[in-house]
């Protein structure tokens, strides 16, 4: 006698948890491929969606015809090793290239993902109800996890979808855990039992004895093509169309216009408030797809209801915003997501109950092809008019306004700033990032080139490593970024305060991950790191250009900012002389670093003009005032003050390295390079504010100021400074041994007429 099919499987809590496992890795694996993919980038959002789910519908619609020719414990194999290649082309694809390798992966991720839910659905003919209830409870699980990772990955942990690719392998070796270890051993799991399944089916239909010669070929007999056509027809009605209208409705109401919906204040971010609203939404899924099963509902009556009440009312709450209340908004989430669960579980239920007294086969077919009802309704998603296009748009009613960011940071970066892409659609972010390439591409590669020797490396080298390292990309967004904010010429939106806000965020990205690379420099990211440090000065320079566009009112002092630049550049210099071989041995770096430094000891060298001698000269006179030398009964401290007074002699010769090089306009802005000839000596004593730092400074102001002339990011900067220096050095010479030094005076006020700033004796008479 042939035991029932439901039960030759042994005990329930082992095909629950074993199923349950199935279905929370098979619903976690294809949203972290398509997250990782960065698919938006491209693409606009119904095609991406398309791409995602199109696949999976075809294949639940096709394969059920042919997957009874694949052994069952040959699947899941198959599958994992589908997701495993997914993974290492992932892992290997840099993100934003390469389209149709992204598109490509994604598809495949998909279509495993759906011949997995094919296949481990037909199996619950074998494993019954206790099956089925674990199958819902996995799903249910993976959709709550789903909705909360980019929340936790990107916010909370501060890292990027991609990095969770690597879980993939742990999740595959779950899948293969649960199917071939929890699961108990029914004749469906391993090849030589096969046969003795499919006899099984066969002694339960009409043909049993002659299709006990050769089960697999009577199996196909069988499931005719008329016979498949007949089985597909029962099904539609009864439990396909509703599935369809059920996973169409709850996708109107999640995604869809969720992004119309009015927000309550307590969301600072559309970022938070998506996040919520989608956890709460699978949140009823998962309580319904485990709790069902244990009250045997048998008609989806109320569910359809209920679920058609509460997308109507969050339809009309979308359109006329009638009430505000996060936790009203949340309860039809809740119970739209509860209503949608309970519908799939009833549904599968009486499909597995229904076919029982059918062929096995017959049963399992039908088991496999109801899902599909499922992923055609999910391909309904109706977008709503999302805060990002609002953004875009330059909306000032949108809903979800944006925190204002504080320039203010411990190392003059934009640390603490609240992130703007989080309340941006990926549509939107995707049409920025085009644009701040593009003028990367036709603008403002040019800030970072010095010579046309640079062109080729610097335009179109440094976005393909950025390709490679996202610290790099993130630095071209933000120097694009703030061109356009400082500039003009906006594509997007007229207001620079929001190309500022992008720029502070990209810039606090690369940051992060800068400093992470900085502790393995090797010769795959060195000319990144060595960019980078290029990079972050003129970003640096760019950011206090930009406090008064948002508002900024703890701002730190431009020279704050100079000492934190001095530190960042002198690091540069150390990373280029420990790897200048590694450098000049690179085909790429080695043609424009050696042109470089041909041109610096190259070409006739001008006299300067008496102006800018005698301000070098009084440089000097202030070194030797600035800094007194104690006699020779104190060794120590003579020794000490000649080693500063050495420090601030080899600054002042880089000072006229720098206003020689400038007079030949031979290389364009080599006065940025001045902290690094400076040195260790001069930064340590311009950390400590001395004086004689400060009056050389103002010297570097002047070049800044001329070179600001030519230069967006120095547009404003040096006049800045020499403001600030010369305010301070004026109120602060008191007792100083500089005080009264008609030198100091001379200087100032030349640094003064230089930058176009008023004489210094209108300050003192409004002091």
């Amino acid at each position: 006698m042939i035991p029932p099919r439901t039960q030759c499987c042994g005990t329930k809590l082992p095909s629950y948890l074993g199923f349950a496992i199935l279905a929370f890795v098979n619903t976690i694996v294809p949203f972290i491929v398509f997250s990782a993919n960065y698919l938006i980038i491209p693409y606009p959002l119904w095609v991406v969606i398309l791409i995602e789910t199109l696949p999976a519908l075809t294949t639940k619609l096709l394969i059920p015809h042919f997957l009874h020719h694949v052994p069952y414990w040959m699947r899941p194999l198959t599958a994992g090793a589908c997701w495993i290649l997914v993974a290492i082309v992932t892992n290997v694809t840099p993100p934003n290239v390469a389209p149709p390798l992204r598109i490509f992966t994604s598809m495949l991720a998909a279509s495993a993902a759906a011949a997995m839910e094919v296949s481990f659905l037909g199996m619950t003919r074998y494993y019954g109800k206790a099956g089925l209830a674990g199958w819902g409870a996995g799903v249910g699980a993976g959709a709550v996890f789903c909705a909360v990772l980019p929340f936790i990955l990107t916010i909370w942990m501060e890292a990027f979808l991609r990095t969770f690719i690597d879980w993939i392998y742990v999740l595959t070796g779950a899948m293969l855990m649960g199917f071939f270890v929890i699961l108990p051993g029914a004749p469906v799991n391993y090849p030589d039992t096969q046969r003795k399944r499919s006899k099984d089916d066969i002694e339960e239909g009409p043909e049993a004895t002659l299709l006990m010669f050769d089960p697999l070929e009577e199996l196909s007999r069988l499931l005719s093509t008329e016979n498949r056509v007949s089985l597909i027809k029962a099904v539609i009605r009864p439990f396909m169309i509703p599935l369809f209208i059920t996973f169409a409705t709850q996708t109107i109401i999640f995604p869809g216009i969720s992004r119309a919906l009015p927000a309550s204040p307590a969301f600072e971010t559309f970022f938070s408030y998506f996040t919520t609203y989608g956890f709460t939404f699978q949140l009823g899924g998962f309580v319904s797809r485990t709790l069902t099963p244990l009250f045997r509902p048998r008609s989806t009556q109320v569910p359809f209801a209920v679920l058609g009440l509460a997308a109507a009312v969050v339809l009309t709450n979308a359109t006329f915003s009638l009430f505000f209340s996060p936790v009203l908004i949340g309860m039809l989430a809740f119970c739209a997501g509860l209503m949608g669960g309970a519908i799939y579980m009833i549904i599968m239920d009486r499909v597995l109950e229904e076919k029982a007294s059918e062929p096995g086969i017959n049963q399992e077919f039908c088991l496999q092809v109801v899902g599909a009802g499922e992923t055609a309704g999910t391909m309904c998603d109706e977008e709503g008019p999302p805060c990002g296009n609002c953004f875009v748009r330059g909306l000032e009613d949108c809903s979800f306004t944006t925190p204002q960011p504080t320039l203010s940071s411990q190392d003059g970066s934009a640390a603490e700033a609240q992130t703007v892409t989080s309340s941006l659609s990926p549509d939107a972010i995707h049409r920025f990032e085009l644009e701040l390439m593009h003028r990367w591409s036709t603008s403002t590669w040019k800030s970072l080139c010095t010579i046309p020797e640079d062109q080729q490396w610097i335009q179109v080298g440094v976005p393909r490593w950025g390709l490679k390292h996202e610290f790099l990309l993130h630095g071209v967004f933000c120097l694009s970024a703030f061109e356009v904010a400082l500039c003009g010429d906006a594509a997007l939106d007229d207001d620079p305060k929001v190309y500022v806000k992008l720029a502070l965020e990209y810039y606090d990205r690369a940051s992060r991950s800068y400093r992470k690379e900085l502790n393995s420099i090797t010769p795959d990211n060195l000319k990144a790191v060595y960019v980078f440090s290029s990079m972050a000065f003129l970003i640096n320079m760019a950011i206090p250009q930009c406090e008064s566009m948002v508002g900024d009112d703890d701002s730190q002092s431009i020279m704050t900012r100079m000492v934190a630049l001095f530190d960042l550049l002198l690091g540069g210099a150390a990373i280029v002389i420990e790897n200048i071989d590694t450098l000049l041995a690179d085909p790429e770096a080695d043609a424009p670093m050696k042109a470089g430094l041909e041109l610096l000891n190259s070409g006739l060298e001008r006299p300067l003009p008496s102006e800018i001698e005698d301000a070098l000269t009084r440089a000097n006179v202030i070194v030797d005032k600035g800094v007194p030398i104690p006699g020779e009964h104190d060794v120590s401290a003579r020794e000490a003050a000649l080693v500063r007074v050495q420090s601030y002699r080899t600054t002042v010769s880089a000072l006229r390295l720098c206003y020689v090089e400038d007079s030949k306009e031979k290389i364009k802005g080599l006065c940025i390079a001045f902290p690094g000839l400076a040195g260790l000596g001069f930064a340590d004593e311009l950390k400590s504010s001395e004086p004689v730092a400060l009056f050389v400074m103002l010297h570097w102001g002047v070049l800044l100021h001329h070179l600001g002339k030519t230069i967006w990011w120095a547009k404003t900067i040096g006049a800045r400074m020499v403001l600030e220096i010369s305010e301070t050095l004026l109120q602060e010479q008191i007792g100083s041994p500089l005080a009264g030094a008609q030198e100091l005076l001379d200087g100032i006020a030349w640094a003064r007429e230089q930058t176009e700033l008023p004489p210094f004796g209108d300050v003192m008479d409004k002091d």
